[in-house]
């Protein structure tokens, strides 16, 4: 089992899980997946973002990191039943970063980073009820974040030559 370290935040919790190693292959893999499905962002050359909005559900060599997630969830919260609704792979290229948005259909949101080059933009985590406080995550590769989907946060630009990879997905109660 990976270890879960959680963090009391802003009184929203955070979990940092630490999977280091578990999937390196998915790098390849998310090669594999960049060929496959079209680019669903509007500027090619800062982010490739994956048509495919299931890649747990669509792709085999992805399920052993949803099978964690769901067995991560249920550590969590036990009791409530959990869905896993969307999940894609992003490419962020040089310059790339995400401005300050939210999961508001989610219950949960979540990011697996697949490849994080030194520089290439740390996730802030903004307090709901105080704009100023920010927790900023150095991501590094098997590093994943679960968070409340309400919860605001961005990406800082990528300042490395190479892409940031990561796998952002989205969390359902019922």
């Amino acid at each position: 089992m990976a270890l879960i370290e959680n963090v009391s935040l802003f009184p929203q919790n955070l979990y940092k899980i630490d999977c280091k190693s578990e999937f390196d292959y998915l790098l390849k893999e998310s090669y594999v997946i960049k060929k496959k499905y079209k680019n669903d962002y509007p500027i090619p050359e800062l982010m490739y973002a994956s048509k495919n909005r299931n890649i747990f559900k669509n792709e085999s060599s992805f399920f052993p990191l949803k099978n964690l997630i769901k067995e991560i969830l249920y550590n969590i919260h036990p009791k409530i039943n959990k869905t896993i609704t969307h999940s894609w792979i992003n490419f962020g290229y040089k310059y790339n970063f995400q401005e300050h948005h939210t999961h508001p259909k989610s219950n949960m949101a979540g990011v697996y980073y697949i490849k994080c080059p030194p520089n290439s933009g740390k996730i802030l985590i903004y307090n709901k009820n105080k704009y100023n406080d920010i927790y900023p995550i150095t991501p590094y590769e098997g590093l994943m974040i679960l968070f409340d989907g309400s919860q605001p946060h961005s990406v800082l630009q990528n300042f490395s030559n190479d892409p940031r990879i990561s796998l952002p997905f989205n969390i359902k109660f019922e």
